[in-house]
């Protein structure tokens, strides 16, 4: 509220010539030339802040200010706020001198309220209440005594009435709709634009259209927009777009088709209302490849705004105004290596990491200032582990266009999830959010800040349900939903969200989170068997490999576990250290003592290598395991009472009393008394999450 709030202010002054000078608390302080600029702005402020709900007082006052530094003083400003305390609810109050400059203007109306005394004014003022356009006071008649008794019996009949009805058609708590539910009324969906070109290769084209449009609208602080997977399940639809609206809760839908053959483009785009199914408005776009697409996709978003009567600030029209570059060769370079981004994210096969850097270098080739170039050329280094490249690249975007929100926003991940920075980590998040409140990629950030660094599950769960209705049905989202809740051992519920994700997205990083839920209760055999029936219609190859090794590997089948284990490597898997820890465990049981011992090692050496910079839950926890592997209890329990410390996955730990690797330590009481900790931790968080559950404060 206080956001939006901020956006009517800051546009509404603007318009109206005035100078906002400072924001304090839920306050809002701004001078004017003209006492009718101010008050006409103030009237149009209350007019947008009732449509939005937004409770506000406005006290206006005429006198003189004072600059001290960055703070303001004097008559004006003491004499607005006083007016502003005794002014009513969705009212303006306005001072005496005030009135006697706007009296005689034009659409202006005033009431007298008489003379007050205000708090720290020595002299009582003379008060009047500004009308708005909506309110149309009527001079006040008093009744004639032979009706009044009259008047009194019909006003009481009509409020008993009033009262019936509401009573009967109030809606019970059990019936009541949940907000998450309700359709927001400046919402919109993007549904996958139609490729009309005879080259299907250019889906790419479509895919990038719609990335680009969706990325603009999500601009807009006064939009709510669903994420590109949102409507990637209606990439063909079979539906009704009403039908579409009303299952993905929004007000509108667009929709639209390219035809792209040779250099020769036809793009339209149509604005459906949800609730009707009536076009509003169609917008194309028939020419050459030329710059002129991209003011097209800029346009569209304007357009939009301006029909779901959407406030645009002035500092976000010149982000969607932007061209981060004039040459479309590079343009369209940077939309492929996009694309291979996406099938990265989707098959984790790093060959499609190698195709985005050799398309991004063509583009920086070309145009070597190009900062989505440049920004997607850090997301690449980030996701292929090259941390020094990634920064480098993501520093060079914001100097180039600190207005560009992508690279805050990856700084703030690489930071959180891989340098283990929370600092730095906050500071990076903060300013992608502030650029970008509307993009659910940021409060999924927030919500994993606040999750790994903070270990504040609560705010985390208040910003995955914020991006759950910004991005909707949103598989990224929804895993991490679901990997909070396996965190803190609601498994039932964490296997739900990993399935729907999985529904929605077959990406082989959410069969990965289904493999540790399964693993964490000790449900080996049923994973297996949920593998079977996955692996077979997906192309997770390598993922399907290795949860086949690592539920082997827990029933203690340790030929096959190796058997699987090669299929992982010859098929281009890349390890992480954990994976190579069970397989050192692997050898050490099949009696390839060496070979265990050397893995062993090197991954100990990395472990506490990276540690002497920053201490983490995964290496401190890890860490116990090597020396558990190695039959050294006092050490592996001294890291794993540390690993406690973190206040982070509760369910670790329950998952360690059933796994095979810490069976010479299950009946030893430091172990227990480890365990039993755990446990207390995560039932106090568990006994929150459940009251606001109860209490519909959070409903995901």
């Amino acid at each position: 509220m206080l956001k939006r709030n901020h956006i009517i202010h800051a546009t509404l002054i603007e318009k109206h010539n005035g100078t906002l000078i400072k924001e304090v608390g839920d306050g809002t302080l701004a001078s004017f030339p003209l006492a009718s600029d101010a008050v006409r702005c103030a009237m149009d402020i209350q007019k947008e802040a009732k449509s939005q709900k937004i409770p506000l007082k406005i006290g206006i006052h005429e006198g003189e200010m004072v600059l001290a530094g960055e703070d303001v003083l004097g008559d004006g400003v003491n004499v607005a706020s006083r007016l502003q305390e005794a002014s009513q609810e969705g009212c303006i109050t306005i001072s005496g001198k005030v009135y006697s400059d706007v009296k005689n203007k034009a659409g202006i109306n005033t009431k007298y309220l008489g003379d007050k005394k205000l708090k720290g004014v020595d002299d009582p003022m003379t008060v009047y209440e500004v009308v708005c356009e909506e309110e149309k006071p009527e001079e006040y008649k008093p009744l004639k005594a032979k009706f009044r008794t009259l008047y009194y019996i019909i006003a009481g009949i009509v409020i008993i009435l009033a009262a019936v009805i509401i009573w009967q058609f109030l809606p019970t708590r059990e019936r009541s709709t949940p907000a998450s539910e309700l359709v927001v009324e400046k919402s919109i969906a993007v549904l996958p634009f139609r490729n009309d070109s005879p080259d299907q290769a250019n889906e790419y084209f479509c895919n990038g259209m719609v990335e680009a449009i969706l990325t603009n609208l999500q601009k807009i602080e006064d939009l709510r927009v669903k994420s590109r997977t949102s409507g990637e399940q209606y990439r063909n639809p079979d539906k009704d777009l009403t039908i579409i609206a009303s299952e993905l809760k929004v007000a509108f839908i667009l929709e639209g088709s390219v035809q792209k053959v040779d250099d020769n483009i036809r793009i339209t785009a149509q604005l459906i209302d949800g609730s009707t199914g009536d076009h509003l408005w169609a917008d194309n776009y028939d020419g050459k490849y030329t710059v002129e697409i991209l003011t097209f996709q800029s346009d569209v978003a304007k357009k939009i705004a301006s029909s779901l009567q959407a406030v645009i600030t002035p500092k976000e029209k010149e982000q969607i105004d932007t061209k981060t570059t004039e040459n479309m060769e590079a343009y369209d370079l940077s939309m492929r290596a996009w694309d291979m981004i996406e099938k990265w994210r989707d098959m984790r096969e790093r060959q499609y990491l190698k195709v985005a850097m050799n398309l991004l270098n063509q583009a920086l080739k070309i145009d070597p200032g190009y900062s989505d170039a440049l920004s997607s050329k850090g997301w690449v280094h980030l996701e292929g582990g090259e941390y020094d490249s990634a920064l480098y690249y993501f520093n060079k975007t914001i100097e180039l266009y600190p207005d560009n929100f992508f690279p805050y926003g990856g700084k703030g991940s690489l930071y959180l999830s891989r340098l283990n920075e929370p600092d730095s980590a906050y500071k990076y998040i903060s300013k992608a959010y502030e650029l970008a409140p509307n993009f659910p990629w940021n409060n999924i950030l927030f919500g994993q800040y606040y999750q790994d660094a903070v270990k504040d599950y609560i705010k985390a769960i208040h910003f995955y349900q914020r991006a759950y209705e910004l991005g909707g049905e949103n598989d990224l989202i929804i895993r991490l939903i679901g990997i909070l809740y396996l965190e803190i051992g609601y498994y039932d519920v964490s296997l739900k969200y990993y399935k729907q994700a999985l529904q929605l997205s077959q990406r082989c990083s959410n069969i990965n989170w289904i493999r540790w839920n399964f693993s964490f209760q000790g449900n080996n055999e049923e994973a297996l068997q949920f593998l079977d029936s996955i692996c077979d219609i997906t192309a997770c190859e390598q993922e399907c490999a290795l949860s086949r090794f690592h539920f082997l590997s827990m029933k203690k089948q340790f030929d096959q576990a190796e058997h699987q284990y090669s299929i992982f490597l010859n098929t281009g898997g890349i390890p992480f250290y954990w994976d190579s820890i069970y397989l050192a465990y692997v050898y050490k049981e099949l009696g390839r003592n060496n070979e265990a011992k050397a893995i062993l090692f090197n991954a100990r050496k990395s472990i506490e290598n990276q540690l002497s910079q920053n201490r983490y839950f995964n290496r401190v926890a890890w860490l116990s395991v090597i020396h558990a592997i190695m039959d050294e209890k006092e050490v592996s329990l001294k890291y794993l009472s540390e690993s406690l410390d973190f206040k982070q996955w509760f369910t670790w730990f329950e998952f360690l009393t059933i796994c095979p690797i810490y069976e010479n330590l299950h009946d030893d009481p430091e172990f227990k008394a480890i365990v039993q900790r755990a446990q207390d931790k995560k039932e106090a968080i568990r006994a929150q999450v459940q009251e606001m559950i109860e209490s519909d404060e959070i409903n995901l």
